[in-house]
């Protein structure tokens, strides 16, 4: 009662806000020409005679239509600038009856003159791969970090992890004055950055980090760069936060950086007790480098448990500490690097309800667990570009990492047949380094080359124990009689790997370019591990003879060369390529060894027809294969914890899947409008798949590969539209995964299909509080041995008012309801506010910040998989309720 009383108080206080200042408007609608034809992306400007009234502006789109909505008892004078040609205007008067303009430039012959333009700021600017918003065109000045701005430009979005999307693409590198902020990553840019440091933001799509190869590179990345005021630069800026509450709750702050045109440097540190997290999965893999040109198909997992947010626990302390500089040696010689801190200790609980589906019988398990954890990671990089002339480059970069985990856990399994408690340790201790050179060189305008060679070590080791005083596993593992049970174990996994990449790129002409491209990626694993009981009398029971215990040496070589063909045919782009790889496969453990050799082509085709700038049709075809990491091939036993057994398998080869995409994408300006749409289908020939044996919740694994086909189906499309000052979007997310599951030894088809829809209300009007409504609806359903459901709706409202100039008041509220296929609902609601008071022309900051204002002590969530469904509540933080007092810079 209390969630829905909070969600028509909502509605009805966003219902009120908007009819407040609903008022007449007048809709002004023409064309741009020369004499040749419509020109497309040019700025038409409204700018109002009358003081601090908001300018007003439309861009046109490929048929040179714009649309203007001004105030109806303003006088506006309309500009239309464009370089190459003589500014036109006219003006509009309240009482005038003009409905449609339409502007026939001129040439003035004067394409290198500077073109003064007699308003302020230019809100949009267009060019082909570029898109600049001027950013005091669209925010109140409520905002105190670049997000808040973010979150006000038309078609971006930016979520509470701290990742962009600019009309549906996420982006992926992150720059301040056309430099990698702290990676490139979002989230420490996007939350740290003041909101009165930023001038314009800069979408680049296909963008590159070699600017002279950006027509041959055949990037699909994007980009934002934050352009900084005038007047933070050369200068220090940034903030600096503290916060306290009942309960001792806490929050320290600093984000201070300073820019200058041959020196950056910025220091970002906070200590807190509040679960803030500064970092997400995707900026600590960032950090780990890369390049772009290499193909590397590994991706790092073992940081999951540093990133995120901290507020699913229980209590939690959090210190971490960032630093990030360039410097700018000689005009051909740059140096940047970083060194990055974070400790994280915090005790969790969790209670969990698992139906485990058999062939002919169903079993239940009720699980506690409470838990304490340790966490430290420490990144070090340096980087070093030199350009010895506009067309050549050298990158050399360096990156290490240190990180550790110490968990303790206690956990009662209440099953069926018994109850077990247990007592488990978990420690980690891993080091890795990676370095990479680089060199690009651009010839002449019809030939470039690129040489890329990287070299990277990992060592990690892991240590677990468990402890109960009752027999488990039973069967499965050999263990001898006594009082008390301690289980250890000890895993050691070292890895190297050398990639190199030579690339010469031929440009016959404009509608013609021809690539070549030869390298090797080589692989080397070491993997060891141990499983033995401690007896109570001093004995060790060593599990090896048990077929425990695994030393395997893992070498994959991948030696490749290909061509790649770029052709265009008017608005029509198409790239056909076809690889030659030469695979090998060494697997070494124990006295036993096996080989594995194949060549095999791997074709794609890539194909664009842009029917504008502002409109296109992508398609993407790729025959790829994908080979087992080194774990899946230790064919001796591993403990995996309390009730699984794990069995790699020496024999297990690639997997050859075929991939398609389909991409549609329109920004319709004249409309307001914007589409994206995304359809993937992979299929694998022949998957591997595990096969489970199940005894009770007891689970043996093993991976074995089979001809039957797993296909994947996936739509993602999403719409938004401008209606008077409100953006409505909808999107949807489709798919269809097939698969083949073994469990004791009946196999089983298996669907799981998932449709997720939602709408989202955008206010767009800078003189109105900004709100945000959304809602989605999710049905996953699982069939195999047997079918089951989960239904789940989620509503969200964020709402921004400015009071006065000097106050903001800012709420967010989430509500989620999931249903399983017993049809027993699980409700989650979550309620933040806050009050901020900034005097004008005050470098003081007082806030009243409330966070899960509605005391809810747990969050529980449905989830399907293989063999059983879940459902879990996590125990989260209290309410906070602080006092904060910021002073900026």
């Amino acid at each position: 009662m209390r969630a829905c009383f909070l969600k028509r108080l909502l509605l009805l206080l966003c219902l009120i806000n908007c009819v407040a200042v609903f008022c007449q408007n007048r809709v002004v609608t023409g064309t741009v020409n020369d004499s040749i034809g419509p020109l497309e992306s040019v700025s038409v400007m409204a700018q109002p005679t009358q003081k601090e009234a908001a300018l007003k502006f439309a861009i046109t789109d490929d048929k040179g239509r714009y649309r203007l909505v001004l105030e109806a008892t303003l006088e506006y004078t309309i500009t239309v600038s464009y370089i190459g040609f003589n500014d036109e205007s006219f003006t509009i008067k309240p009482h005038d009856n003009v409905k449609e303009h339409h502007f026939k430039l001129l040439n003035n012959n004067e394409t290198l003159k500077e073109i003064v333009i007699d308003y302020e700021v230019t809100p949009i600017t267009v060019k082909k791969d570029t898109l600049i918003f001027n950013v005091e065109s669209f925010t109140n000045g409520a905002e105190r970090k670049l997000k808040d701005q973010l979150k006000k430009l038309p078609g971006v979005e930016v979520d509470r992890e701290g990742n962009v999307m600019l009309q549906g693409k996420k982006v992926t590198t992150f720059m301040v004055e056309g430099k990698d902020f702290f990676g490139g990553g979002t989230k420490l840019g996007v939350e740290n950055i003041p909101a009165d440091a930023v001038d314009k933001v800069e979408f680049l799509d296909h963008f590159s980090e070699v600017g002279f190869m950006k027509e041959v590179s055949g990037s699909n990345q994007l980009a934002v760069n934050i352009k900084l005021r005038k007047d933070k630069k050369e200068f220090v800026f940034g903030d600096v936060q503290a916060a306290s509450g009942p309960d001792d709750f806490y929050k320290l702050h600093t984000g201070l950086f300073y820019y200058k045109p041959n020196l950056n440097i910025s220091f970002i540190g906070d200590l807190n007790n509040t679960g803030s997290s500064m970092l997400d999965f995707s900026d600590i893999a960032r950090f780990e480098g890369g390049s772009s040109f290499l193909l590397d198909k590994k991706a790092s997992t073992e940081l999951f448990n540093y990133a995120g947010s901290n507020k699913d626990v229980v209590d939690n302390k959090t210190r971490f500490a960032a630093a990030n500089f360039l410097f700018q040696a000689t005009k051909k010689l740059e140096v940047s690097g970083y060194a990055l801190n974070s400790g994280t200790d915090n005790n969790t609980k969790n209670e969990t309800f698992t139906e485990y589906l058999e062939n002919s019988t169903t079993t239940y398990e009720n699980r506690l667990s409470t838990g304490s954890n340790n966490l430290a990671f420490t990144l070090l990089k340096l980087k070093l570009k030199y350009n010895p002339n506009a067309k050549e480059q050298y990158t050399y970069t360096a990156n290490a990492k240190f990180n550790t985990l110490n968990a303790n856990n206690l956990l009662v399994s209440q099953t069926n047949i018994n109850t077990t408690n247990f007592t488990t340790a978990a420690n980690q201790d891993n080091f890795s380094f990676r370095q990479f050179l680089e060199w690009h060189k651009s010839h002449s305008a019809k030939a470039n080359t690129s040489f890329v060679l990287s070299h990277s070590f990992d060592n990690r080791q892991i240590d677990n124990t468990w402890m109960t005083d009752e027999l488990f596993l039973s069967g499965l593992i050999p263990l001898q009689q006594d009082d008390f049970y301690n289980l250890q174990q000890y895993k050691n996994v070292k890895n190297n790997t050398l990639n190199a990449l030579l690339k010469y790129y031929l440009i016959a002409n404009n509608f013609n370019h021809l690539y070549f491209s030869a390298g090797n990626i080589l692989d080397l694993y070491n993997y060891n591990t141990r499983d033995w009981q401690e007896m109570q009398n001093g004995n060790i029971n060593d599990f090896s003879s048990a077929g425990f215990g695994n030393n395997l040496n893992y070498t994959f070589n991948d030696a490749f060369a290909g061509v790649e063909y770029k052709f265009l045919i008017g608005k029509w782009t198409n790239r056909p390529s076809v690889f030659l790889h030469v695979y090998s496969m060494n697997t070494s453990n124990l006295s036993v060894d096996n080989n594995f050799a194949r060549v095999l082509a791997e074709p794609s085709w890539y194909s664009e027809y842009a029917f504008s700038n502002a409109e296109s049709l992508t398609y993407d075809y790729k025959l790829d294969n994908e080979f087992p990491g080194y774990n899946r091939l230790a064919d001796m036993y591993t403990l995996q914890n309390y009730k699984a057994i794990y069995k790699g398998n020496a024999m297990l080869r690639n997997e050859r899947y075929h991939r398609h995409n389909l991409n549609y994408k329109k920004n319709n300006i004249f409309y307001g409008l914007m589409l994206n749409t995304f359809i993937s289908y992979y299929k694998k020939n022949n998957a591997i798949i595990d096969e489970v044996v199940l005894q009770d919740i007891n689970q043996y694994t093993t991976p074995v590969q089979r001809s039957n086909p797993e296909t994947n189906l996936n739509f993602v499309g999403t719409i938004t539209k401008d209606v008077y000052k409100f953006n409505i979007g909808i999107n949807t997310n489709l798919s269809s995964y097939k698969y083949a599951q073994t469990i004791n030894a009946q196999r089983n088809n298996v669907t799981l299909n998932s449709q997720d829809v939602g709408i989202a209300l955008k206010t767009r009007n800078v003189k109105w509080p900004y709100i945000t409504l959304r809602y989605n609806k999710n049905f996953t359903t699982f069939k195999s041995v047997l079918d089951s459901k989960v239904v789940s709706d989620v509503f969200s409202a964020d709402y921004e008012v400015i009071i006065k100039k000097d106050f903001a008041f800012k709420v967010y509220y989430n509500y989620q309801r999931n249903k399983d296929s017993n049809n027993l609902p699980t409700d989650f609601s979550t309620l933040n506010a806050s009050l901020e008071y900034r005097p004008q022309n005050s470098p003081w900051l007082f806030e009243i910040n409330a966070t899960n204002i509605l005391d809810t002590r747990r969050r529980n969530t449905n989830t399907v998989s293989d063999f059983y469904i879940t459902s879990q509540s996590t125990y989260i933080l209290p309410r906070i309720v602080m006092l904060s007092l910021s002073y900026k810079l």
